[in-house]
C-alpha cells in the first residue's frame, strides 16, 4: 500500500519515528514537507525506509494559512493509494490535499488536535465542512478530541473505568 503523508510537523527529526514504524508494517511511504517552517528548517532530507519531498510553500509558519506549490503534480506523480494530511480539518492544505485527493481517486484522511468545539468564521468554516464531508477518516489527537467531534477514538484509545 502507498501511502502519502503530507505534513509541516515533520520538519523536526524527533517526530518521524512514527513514520519509520510504518515503513516497518510494510507501508510504501512518501513525505511531502516543506524546507522549513516559519523559522525551523527541514532537519531530515533522507527518510529511513520512506521517500521524502521537500515543497515550497507558501505562507510559511501560518498555521493554516499556508499552502503548497506544485502539490498537483507531486501527487500525480506518487499516485498514492491513500493521502494522510497530518493538518487540522479547516486548514487550506487540508483543503488543498483533500480536492486533489479527490481528482486523483485516493481517499484521504486528516488528523486534528482541535479539542474545543469553534465556530469558525468563512471561509474556515465552508473548508471544515467541505474537509469533513470527504474524509474518509478523520483521525482525533486524544479523547478529547474525539468528544468534540463524536469520533470513536478506536479500541487501542479506550480506557475502561
Amino acid at each position: 500500500m502507498k501511502v502519502l503523508m503530507i505534513s509541516k510537523g515533520m520538519v523536526v527529526a524527533a517526530y518521524h519515528q512514527k513514520l519509520r514504524e510504518l515503513v516497518s508494517l510494510g507501508v510504501d511511504l512518501h513525505l511531502i514537507v516543506p524546507p522549513a517552517w516559519g523559522d525551523q528548517v527541514l532537519e531530515v532530507r533522507h527518510g529511513e525506509g520512506y521517500q521524502i519531498y521537500p515543497m515550497p510553500i507558501f505562507f510559511s509558519g501560518k498555521n493554516h494559512f499556508a499552502f503548497y506549490r506544485n502539490l498537483s503534480a507531486a501527487m500525480k506523480r506518487i499516485r498514492p493509494d491513500i493521502v494522510h494530511i497530518d493538518e487540522e480539518h479547516y486548514s487550506i492544505v487540508t483543503y488543498q490535499a483533500m480536492r486533489l485527493s479527490r481528482a486523483i481517486g485516493a481517499p484521504a484522511l486528516f488528523l486534528t488536535w482541535q479539542n474545543i468545539y469553534k465556530d469558525y468564521p468563512f471561509p474556515f468554516s465552508a473548508i471544515e465542512q467541505y474537509n469533513f464531508r470527504h474524509a474518509r477518516i478523520a483521525i482525533a489527537g486524544s479523547d478529547e478530541v474525539a468528544a468534540v467531534f463524536d469520533i470513536d477514538p478506536g479500541p487501542a484509545r479506550r480506557t475502561t473505568s
